[in-house]
């Protein structure tokens, strides 16, 4: 049994003792007012106003607050009204609870039920010439959701700073959300490739270079797409970082050897 049904059920017990605890109280009630059981509760027959021939007996604290002419059955009354109270508080807030847990539980179906894009990369060879360093990259934007994406764009850009990565992807989801363009549609599990050429002066590069010959491209984006469940701005942050191994991409000659590594630093919504 999940955890929810247990909450429901709880809920349903707690409202069935309120329930009882009000049908006990008007029985009890009933059966007080009863004139088949008024020699059940005589009175108190102390004498506290006094007679010519009868001494005024003074009573005390408990005497006078909880004489015997509170019958027992109000006492019981009273017992099940506070025992009646406190079930119903337990199960309005054992309801109240549920239904959180029910708009929680239906907010992430609806977040399962949508679009959610993700991005991969390709590179298809990293030159150096006359005085440049270049990388053609190709991204894979891929609709990894139920449900189809539309409007889909993504911008692009990149570095050699891995300090700056985080600046640059806040920027250009700043960037997509602000600017009002059409774009692509996916349907679930479709992708498509865009192809993007990056180059970068060797003088440029050399403050950035490790040993004054190797630099490590990285290349940030951000997919900004809606969803036809609620229409609002969704968008998938990314970067990539090129090396060579341990190391970084040379600057003097190409590189025909590299490693793609995603994931350090990017978001979805």
């Amino acid at each position: 049994m999940s955890y929810s049904h247990r909450r429901d059920r709880g809920a349903l017990v707690a409202l069935g003792l309120a329930l009882v605890s009000i049908v006990a109280i008007c029985a009890i009630q009933t059966w007080a007012g009863d004139p088949v059981n008024a020699q059940v509760r005589q009175p108190n027959t102390e004498q506290t106003a006094g007679r010519h021939d009868q001494p005024i007996v003074t009573t005390g604290f408990w005497e006078t607050y909880t004489a015997p002419k509170d019958s027992y059955a109000q006492w019981i009354m009273a017992f099940f009204t506070i025992a009646a109270t406190g079930v119903s508080i337990w199960a309005v807030r054992l309801v109240r609870d549920t239904l959180v847990t029910n708009r929680e539980m239906n907010a992430i179906a609806r977040q399962s039920q949508r679009a959610w894009i993700g991005v991969d990369l390709t590179i298809d060879a990293i030159t150096v010439s006359d005085q440049q360093l270049s990388f053609p990259v190709n991204i894979i934007v891929k609709n990894f959701g139920s449900m189809p994406a539309f409007s889909i764009n993504s911008d692009l850009e990149s570095t050699f700073d891995l300090e700056k990565v985080p600046e640059i992807i806040a920027r250009l989801a700043e960037q997509g959300k602000i600017a009002n363009r059409d774009g692509r549609f996916l349907v679930p599990q479709e992708s498509y490739r865009r192809y993007q050429a990056f180059s970068a002066s060797i003088d440029d590069l050399k403050p950035n270079a490790v040993y004054t010959s190797r630099v490590y491209p990285i290349v940030c984006g951000c997919v900004t797409y809606r969803t036809p469940s609620d229409e609002s701005i969704h968008q998938t942050g990314f970067s990539f970082l090129i090396s060579q191994g341990s190391i970084g991409v040379s600057i003097i000659e190409d590189t025909e050897q590299f490693e793609i590594t995603g994931d350090i630093g990017g978001f979805a919504t």
